[in-house]
């Protein structure tokens, strides 16, 4: 018994000394659309990565940052995608499915116009090149191939249909007087589900023969091939029971997550029930109560509630730690070893803390008692006439009562019959009720560092002594107790290699040394002559130690831990930024007012590096500078270090307001501005990546509208044109950059940004067009579209058709006037005036014509003197074609 106990204890103690695992990442998205209610019915997701949900105002579209509707004419309740691409859906006006229209838009086509009794199809199944759309009355099998219902199933013995779903390839309808299933084109009564509780899903794991039932009283059982069902030993079956599982889908063959009605979404392990994660309201999920889960393309589980929508990541390198309970205040710093996790913030510091919740357990320990001068076994009553006849119209209740009595009160102890003896002595075997205390739980919690009640900046670990530092001053932590070493207000805190000392930089511009002796600190007054601001210490490789300030930076000189002097080094503009710096191999480097510096040793300056890019977003923690590029986040480092610690992870997040390696460095501490800590595994790269195409969203003009095209035919007058590209992703969008080339109008590529997915023409000239666009996603994978070739078409007075009439027309004038100057005198005057007229017109037709051809952009002062060039240009021609048109109705005149 000591041996089980010791072994107890030990569990127990390594249980609590474990760090907790930390939360799934979510992902939480919300339709811009107020009007649109929040209430899903169902979700699924095609091969391009579009996410399509049920909703009352009819199929909602998303793409990870577009929303879109798609009209129905009333509610839909059920989607099903076939082989990735077409997709349909039931409602209450019946079934049908989307397709395009004359601008390749995509709209509802009903499927059921035609069928009686179709409307409020509630469930949808594809299976065996058919799918299924069932109500409360009818099963309609759908053919793809006929594209046509080719028979309708009644509801067995007057019951009501409650779901469809497919099991050992064979369909099965779920009824309010159970189970039948498809065969031979009939539906029979089904044998599989006869062993357990009312029926409530039956769900799939893709690429196997295995399959999870769920009931009504939240047991689960498992199918495999031909074995009988196997019913799951849930670690955490209490929580489904008083939650009220609703529904279930596979994420890999080793995790399934589990809606509830009012407990969020629960993952466990379908082989040994054990509870992986509890995704609710105390962990980030907005509401409990789940109406929906899609299992998206890459892994993510999708839970629809009252607020929207969440995304679940159980596969992403990230957990989340900032949702257990008991931290406050705004995330300022965290630290982690191999057993423990500590989080400053503008309140305090707060150890994470494992806390074991115990239970009552009652056992019986028997024994066996004497009792002497009994010679009579007593024989048991038997009930009178009376009693057995006390039953009377309530009588069940008065014996429901008694055995109600009898259950809350048992007796302390349990006395079995007498054993028969024919001595005085009757020897009894007791039954004594005892209680022990056992671990029922582990939960995780955040506990306040005892004697620390103001803001903390930093932790360091310094010779395996955890420093807490900020404006209460300085402290040693251990555990949860806190030791001050000193209680002025703090900026800083260094451990300098080269001094064997801390430096502390203090808001009263003090720079403190102190060395630890024997369990205490003491002030060694390296730099007690030495009064500035001081933001960032850190050491470069040739033994100067460098102090950073606002306007400029102080250089300390030591050889062989001997301070030999001591430089200031100015900045030409002071920075209201805090200014940090590193050493890269033999150089320094300085980052202030977002402009990164050199040092220049000859000089004794910084100079402007123009090799890294100007950032605003930097800082330096544990001995590493970051920064961002741009694009990524990066480290002043090697490339292969950096390749090392995968930072094109942290594209997931916006904005980061502090970074930091755990102590096996094989892990970063990731702080963002909307007051999330991540721990960040670097080993742990499960996640699967896979890109969703880049596809062209729509078209957009002045007045018009369309959907995907690879040639496109438009007007100049219409040519402000607006193309949207979108590459779906569910984590960031942020993290997918564009890029675009018009062939036509440029040579060269734009550059990578977030917004380039929008490339809008406010005017295109006549011509032909051919549009390349690439999407890069932070891993630095790029995606190419097909071309998209485009035409625009000059106005018709400039298009080729319209000279040729023109020519003809005027043409016809010059005939005509010549045939009316020599046919009579009477029409000489309207020849002459119709000769003046055509040849205007024909010299502004040739002006138009060149203008179409050559086109310039000036003021218009000098398009004046170009249309007098013009002018003057083909003035002979107008001075030739005039005389000889005179010259032809003065002959016939004369004749």
């Amino acid at each position: 018994m000591r041996a089980i106990l010791f072994l107890f204890f030990v569990g127990v103690q390594f249980v609590l000394s474990a760090q907790p695992p930390g939360h799934y990442f979510l992902s939480h998205y919300k339709p811009s659309d107020r009007k649109l209610d929040n209430v899903t019915f169902d979700m699924a997701q095609d091969d391009k990565g579009i996410i399509y949900i049920a909703n009352k105002a009819g199929i909602i579209q998303f793409d990870g940052r577009n929303w879109s509707v798609i009209k129905t004419n009333g509610a839909v309740y059920s989607l099903s995608v076939v082989e990735g691409k077409q997709v349909y859906a039931g409602g209450i006006k019946g079934f049908g499915k989307l397709t395009l229209d004359e601008n390749k838009l995509p709209v509802f086509d009903f499927l059921s116009t035609n069928l009686s009794d179709a409307n409020h199809v509630f469930a949808s199944l594809s299976f065996d090149k058919h799918l299924y759309f069932l109500n409360e009355r009818n099963l309609f099998a759908y053919s793809i191939q006929s594209d046509s219902v080719t028979q309708i199933f009644k509801a067995p013995n007057g019951s009501a249909f409650m779901g469809i779903f497919e099991f050992k390839n064979q369909i099965h309808v779920n009824t309010d007087e159970g189970v039948f299933e498809i065969l031979n084109g009939a539906i029979t009564p089904s044998e599989h589900f006869s062993t357990i509780g009312p029926f409530l899903f039956c769900t799939r794991n893709p690429g196997s023969d295995v399959y999870l039932i769920g009931t009504d009283d939240s047991n689960l059982y498992l199918s495999e091939k031909d074995q009988p069902l196997r019913r799951l030993s849930i670690s955490d079956a209490s929580y489904l029971e008083d939650n009220v599982i609703m529904d279930a889908v596979w994420v890999s063959a080793n995790l399934i997550a589990l809606s509830t009605l009012q407990g969020g979404v629960i993952f466990i392990d379908p082989q040994t029930g054990e509870t992986k994660e509890i995704v609710n309201y105390y962990t980030g999920l907005p509401d409990n109560e789940v109406f929906s889960l899609l299992k998206d393309r890459n892994q993510g589980i999708w839970a629809a509630h009252d607020y929207g929508f969440t995304r679940i990541a159980p596969y992403l390198p990230f957990r989340s730690y900032n949702h257990y309970p008991g931290l406050s205040g705004n995330i300022l710093c965290a630290y982690s070893d191999s057993s423990q996790v500590y989080v400053g913030t503008s309140v305090g510091l707060f150890k994470l803390v494992e806390e074991a919740v115990y239970g009552e357990e009652v056992y019986f320990v028997s024994h066996d008692e004497t009792i002497s001068d009994i010679i009579a076994t007593p024989e048991e009553e038997k009930p009178t006439e009376r009693e057995t006849s006390k039953r009377g119209l309530f009588g069940f209740l008065k014996k429901d009562k008694k055995k109600n009595e009898e259950k809350e009160t048992p007796p302390p102890a349990v006395v079995e019959k007498p054993k028969k003896s024919n001595i005085s002595t009757i020897t009894f075997t007791v039954r004594e009720k005892k209680t022990r205390k056992v671990l029922r739980s582990v939960s995780s919690i955040y506990k306040r560092v005892d004697g620390i009640n103001g803001k903390i900046t930093q932790l360091t670990n310094v010779n395996n002594t955890i420093l807490a530092t900020g404006l209460g001053g300085v402290f040693e932590i251990h555990d949860l107790e806190s030791k001050p070493i000193l209680t002025d207000p703090v900026r800083k805190v260094f451990y300098s290699k080269l001094l064997d000392q801390l430096l502390i930089s203090t808001y009263a511009d003090d720079i403190i040394s102190i060395v630890r002796e024997k369990q205490l600190w003491r002030q060694t007054g390296v730099f007690d002559t030495l009064s500035q601001y001081v933001g960032y210490f850190f050491e470069d490789n040739v033994q100067n130690l460098w102090m950073c300030g606002r306007d400029g930076v102080i250089k300390a000189e030591f050889v062989e831990g001997n301070l030999q002097s001591v430089n200031k080094i100015l900045f030409s503009e002071p920075s209201e930024d805090e200014t940090v710096g590193f050493a890269y191999g033999n150089e320094v480097f300085i980052a202030t007012s977002g402009k990164f510096n050199r040092y220049d040793s000859r000089a004794n300056k910084f100079v402007v590096y123009d090799s890294l890019p100007e950032s605003r977003k930097y800082f330096a923690s544990a001995g590493y500078f970051w920064f961002f590029d741009g694009h990524r986040w990066r480290t002043a480092t090697n490339t292969r270090e950096e390749a090392a610690l995968k930072l094109e992870w942290l594209g997931l997040f916006s904005n980061i307001r502090y970074l930091t390696p755990t102590s096996n460095l094989k892990e970063l501490w990731v702080v963002t501005s909307e007051n999330d800590l991540f721990r960040f595994s670097i080993s742990n790269l499960d996640a699967e990546t896979a890109n969703y195409p880049l596809l062209l969203r729509e078209i957009r003009g002045k007045e018009t509208r369309l959907g995907a095209s690879n040639q496109i035919l438009v007007d100049q007058l219409n040519s402000a044109l607006s193309f949207e590209f979108i590459q779906p992703d569910y984590t960031n969008m942020q993290a997918i950059e564009y890029r675009y080339l018009i062939k036509g109008l440029n040579e060269n590529w734009s550059g990578w940004s977030v917004a380039n997915n929008v490339v809008d023409f406010p005017f295109l000239p006549p011509g032909k067009y051919q549009l390349l666009i690439e999407s890069q996603n932070l891993f630095g994978e790029i995606v190419q579209h097909d071309p998209i070739d485009f035409n625009v078409l000059p106005p018709y007075w400039k298009r080729t058709w319209f000279y040729a009439v023109e020519f003809v027309f005027f043409g016809f004038l010059v005939f005509l006037s010549m045939r009316l100057a020599g046919a009579n005198s009477r029409y000489r005057f309207i020849s002459r005036i119709l000769s003046v007229l055509t040849i205007i017109m024909l010299i502004q037709f040739i002006s138009t014509a060149v203008n179409s051809l050559f086109s310039f952009e000036s003021t218009p002062v000098v398009e004046f003197f170009i249309q007098v060039f013009i002018a003057l240009v083909i003035f002979p021609l107008e001075y030739f074609l005039k005389r000889m048109m005179f010259k032809r109705a003065e002959e016939r005149f004369l004749m």
